[in-house]
Order: structure tokens, then sequence, then C-alpha cells
């Protein structure tokens, strides 16, 4: 590729590929992204399990960008400080630019699943040339959870974004001898913390075992691992500290306590009962075992050549490796910081022979029209939505009909999606007759923004008392208060429509018989699974800038 502009010199044609490279897997990841809207979820792909991450986080996105709270985020009226703010700023910057919509607030991740893709490549060209540069690019964009992880907004690309960049410069430069590369791999470090909590420190503690297994070899000095955690501390700090010094209660309790001790070190609480280790062997095979094969090629090579970068790689499996099974929560997107790495070993240590690798380049390229072709298995690429919510529909219609009344959404299927769209207001009810439910540090039953069903139809009572505990907690608007109603019984459901005759409803068509909806209500069907009771005596609410569909 280099030979095709010969005039320009070796940092300028750089600069060249890398820009189409990154052209290319733009369009590559990103074609058909906005048609696969925050209706559709990510799915495990071999558990075939939903998540909702991404309509929370939307969520939280869009009202910075709308409405403000740039560093304090909130997720229906309370705190979100379950992750730090660095892919909500993006997103809300992405919503700034093209508008309230899926590509919007997808295009952080498009753009790090782009860059993860460049850096990749220029690591390959620089190690062993365009062959293997395009192998490890091949690779890539094959990868099942690459490709999804790279479509939705959530935190997974960005993170392995920041890590391959801060690597890339160790890569680069393993001593870190210019000060442009040490304060570089702070700034991604750092910038990873901001992206996903703890989670984010894996490119320092990448670079602490590669100073360990580099004993006897050039590695950094001291003073430069000291600058690189110095520079990260200023990145991830500052944001840190504010919610100690404005909100520590809340911080407290959510980030430490809840998220990072609760669900990272204690969680009891898991999607399936498999082994750690099998879990995530199972989805790593099952979701490109093209890839686990060529990396079982490359091992070889990988021991003649003993090239300088393999200390790196190795540090890097292992410390992912290590993380994902430290987690006590299992997820298969912790297993994506793991991809880049593999695809980089595969590709710089496969047989060097041209003709091999011209051939070996010529099946990927088979093998990624070929995953294309079976979207819809584990292994596979998806355009098309891999879950698409059958409650988006009729939700986005009962939007467009702009209605006054507050809704309650109850045995609630759309994960989330709800608090994306323009409504008046929104709340979830569930039915849940147990009476044992966990308790975390932050205590939403304390709070008020989990109530009982008799709560809810008290609230004249307790909205004064669960006004105050959330002043003292630091938050001084009350607009979460009962979010999220907790029902034992079909009794008490019917009990709770009745009482509150201004509300909107939605609930499945056969929780409730006919005989048991009042004439406050007014049926609405718009789908054979959803049903929707709207209150009669209610206006319009003002048209939204947003719209009714992501």
């Amino acid at each position: 590729m280099a030979r095709l502009l010969p005039d320009l010199g070796p940092k300028t044609k750089r600069w060249l590929i890398a820009a189409l490279v990154f052209t290319i897997s733009v369009f590559v990841i990103g074609w058909n992204v906005e048609d696969s809207g925050l209706a559709s979820n990510y799915v495990d792909p071999v558990a075939k399990v939903t998540a909702q991450d991404e309509a929370v986080y939307a969520s939280t996105s869009i009202h910075i960008a709308t409405q403000g709270g740039w560093l304090s985020p909130l997720f229906l009226g309370r705190y979100a400080f379950y992750k730090p703010p660095l892919l909500y700023w993006l997103s809300a910057i992405g919503i700034k630019a093209v508008g309230v919509s899926a590509i919007g607030l997808r295009l952080p991740s498009l753009i790090a699943g782009a860059s993860i893709a460049t850096l990749v490549f220029l690591w390959l060209l620089q190690a062993r040339g365009i062959w293997a540069a395009l192998i490890g690019l091949l690779l890539l964009h094959a990868n099942h959870l690459f490709h999804v992880l790279s479509r939705v907004a959530l935190t997974d690309a960005l993170l392995v974004f920041c890590m391959t960049a801060a690597i890339y410069l160790l890569w680069h430069d393993p001593t870190l001898d210019r000060r442009t590369s040490a304060w570089g791999f702070g700034l991604f470090a750092g910038a990873a913390i901001m992206t996903k909590g703890i989670a984010g420190t894996l490119p320092l503690l990448i670079l602490g075992l590669y100073w360990v297994v580099s004993w006897g070899r050039a590695r950094p000095s001291i003073l430069r691992l000291m600058e690189v955690f110095m520079v990260a501390g200023l990145v991830a700090l500052p944001w840190h500290f504010y919610q100690l010094a404005i909100h520590p209660r809340w911080f407290w309790a959510e980030y430490i306590l809840t998220e990072h001790v609760t669900f990272a070190v204690t969680s009891t609480y898991q999607s399936t009962a498999e082994d750690p280790i099998a879990y995530y062997a199972r989805r790593l095979f099952w979701t490109d075992p093209f890839l686990l094969l060529a990396v079982l090629l490359a091992l070889p090579g990988a021991f003649r050549q003993r090239a300088p970068g393999l200390p790196i790689l190795i540090s890097w499996c292992a410390v992912v490796i290590a993380a994902v099974l430290a987690f006590q929560y299992r997820n298969s997107s912790y297993l994506l910081p793991l991809i880049p790495a593999l695809c980089l070993f595969a590709a710089e240590f496969a047989p060097s022979s041209r003709a091999v690798s011209i051939s070996f380049a010529a099946i990927l390229f088979l093998a990624f029209g070929n995953k294309i072709f079976y979207a819809g298995q584990p292994w596979g690429v998806p355009y098309a939505p891999e879950s698409v919510n059958a409650s988006a529909a009729p939700l986005e219609e009962y939007c467009a009909r702009q209605r006054s009344a507050e809704l309650i959404v109850i045995a609630p299927d759309d994960q989330f999606y709800s608090a994306d769209l323009p409504l008046q207001h929104v709340r979830y009810c569930y039915l849940d007759p147990s009476l044992n439910r966990p308790r975390y540090p932050l205590d939403f039953e304390y709070l008020g923004i989990t109530v009982s069903a008799t709560q809810f139809r008290e609230m004249d009572h307790w909205r004064p008392i669960f006004s105050q505990r959330l002043h003292d907690w630091g938050l001084p608007s009350d607009s979460s208060i009962a979010t999220v109603v907790l029902t034992q019984s079909r009794e008490e459901i019917r009990a709770m429509i009745a009482a509150r005759p201004e509300y909107d409803f939605s609930l499945p068509v056969d929780l409730l018989q006919e005989a048991e909806i009042g004439p406050e209500h007014q049926r609405w069907m718009p789908s054979p699974h959803r049903l929707y009771l709207l209150a009669r005596n209610t206006g319009t609410r003002p048209k939204s800038k947003s719209p009714c569909e992501l």
C-alpha cells in the first residue's frame, strides 16, 4: 500500500493509510447502524439474554444533551453514579452534533471501534507488513463481539479503544523514553478509568505486568511509570474527588460500595449457573472459533521469533483473563478487551511466507462474508437488530399521542426503552410477591425511589418523608420518588389503577380481565401483547424536539 504513495514521506504515508483504514472501518462497522435502533438490545451470543444497559446509558446522555447536568448525570431523576461519565459526555456531544438519534448516541462506540481497527492495522503494518496488517484487520472485523459492541452505546468499545491506544504507545516505545509516550499512555489510561471505573485500570495493570516480565530487558524506568500514573490520576481523579466532595453519601454508596464492591467482588446474582472459566471459554470459542484457531497456529512462530511485542501481548492477555475471572458478575462483553490482543498475536506470529499470508487473507475474506450471511449464529456478524423489543412499537405510537398524563408501565418488558422517549413522566411497576429482597448500600426503598403499592396509594403522606431523605442524601429534586412500584398481587395492581384515574397504564393483555377495568380509563390495544389504559380526563403536552423513535 505504501508503494502507491511514492512521493510522500513515511509519516505522511502512515497518516493517509490510517485515514483510509479508519474510513473503511467506519463503513464496515456502522453500515445500517441507524436502522438498528435502541429498541434492539445487545444479546449474549450464547445464552441469548438481552441487556438493558444501552437504554439506561442513552437516557442519561439524552438528559445531559437536552437539559444539562454534565458533572452529575441523572437517570430517571436520580444520580447516575454507576459508571463514570465519559461515555455520557461523548454521546451527548454526538446528540448535539446530529440530534437525538441512535446514531448520535452510538457515535462514540462507532468511532472507538474504527480507531481500534486502525491501531491494530498500523501495529501489524509496522511489525510485519501489509499482509499481516490485512489479516489482523479481517480477524478483528469478523469477530462477533467486536462488531456488535462497536455498534451500541455501551462503554465496552470506548474502554477497549483507550486500552489499545495506550498499549500501542507502549509497543511503539517499550521504554517510554519519549515523554509524549508516557504522557499519552497516562492520558488514555485516565480516559479508560473515566469510561468504566475500576475496569479502566486494566492498561495500568498491563503496564505493571509488562514491567515485571521484562526484567533484564529494556523497560520503562520507575520515573516514567510514576509519570504515567500521575497523568492518569490527573485525568481521572478530579471528577471522582468532585463527587466525593459534593455528593459524598450517594457517590460512596452507589459508585464505591454497590458497583465496585457488591457487584464486582461479592455479586451473587448471575444470569447463568455456569462456572466462570467454562462461561468465558464457551463464549470465546463460539463467538469466533476461527480466531482461536489462528492463535493456535501462531503459537510456534511466537516462541521462535521472540519479537519485542510478545511480552506486551502476553501481559495484555494475562491481565484481561485474570480480571474477567476475578470479577464476580459474568458478562460476555467483558471478553472484548481480549479480542484486539488475540488478533495482533494471530497476525503478527502467523507463518511468514508471502504465499501463505495471501492465502490466509483470502480465506479470512471469504469467512467474513460467510459470517455476514449466517448473522444469526453466535459467530455471525449481524447488521440487523439482534433482538427487537415487542413493546417498542406500541411505546413509540403512545409517545406520538403527546399525552400529558404520567405513564406507569406494569410488568415492563421494554428494557427501559421508555426512559429514552419524550414522555410526560414514566414509572415502572413490578409484580414481586417476595418480601425478602436484597438490600444494597444505596437503598432505593429507604429513599422512596422504590415504593410498595400501599406507599404509592398513600403518596401524599410519604412524599415529604422521601423528599427529606433524598435531600439528606444530596438530591434536591423529588422527581425520582416512586420511580418503581412493587406490587405483590394482581389485586394490588387493580387497586393501584383504580386509585390513580389520572395516570395512563401499560400492561400485559392477560394481566387483568375486562371487568376489572373501571370507566375512568379508555382501553387502547396497539399490539396483541400490550394493553394501554388511557386516562379520560387529560390533555396533550407540547410537542417535544426529541423524536418518539430511536
